[in-house]
């Protein structure tokens, strides 16, 4: 097991994804971030309201072409569990892909 194998492993951070997710989150702001996790973008006049609301709650902030996820690996939890293939307004995910695969996809890390 590489290093990022390990980090991404024993990291808190899906724990909370999870909870955000589930508990935090309403249907419409699941799917403004599956949105945001696959990269499109998404304009202040759609979803105005969910967009503010995920601003307060700091899970995604505006930058100059849009919005985006505050933590880009939240948008990875996003993809690697299935989220965004019909099962957005569930709680309950599914692992699809290996967090360090989309991570070494992304180009984030070499």
């Amino acid at each position: 097991m590489d290093d990022l194998s390990i980090a991404v492993e024993n990291t808190p951070a899906p724990a909370y994804f999870h909870y955000a997710w589930a508990n935090e989150c309403s249907s419409e702001e699941r799917e403004v971030l599956a949105e945001l996790a696959l990269g499109k973008d998404i304009g202040q006049d759609q979803r105005r309201a969910a967009l503010q609301s995920l601003r307060r709650k700091e899970i995604v902030e505006k930058d100059q072409n849009g919005y985006r996820l505050s933590v880009k690996m939240f948008g990875f939890w996003i993809l690697r569990n299935g989220a965004v293939s019909g099962r957005v307004g569930q709680t309950k995910v599914r692992p699809t892909l290996p967090l360090v695969a989309l991570i070494q996809k992304s180009g984030l890390i070499t």
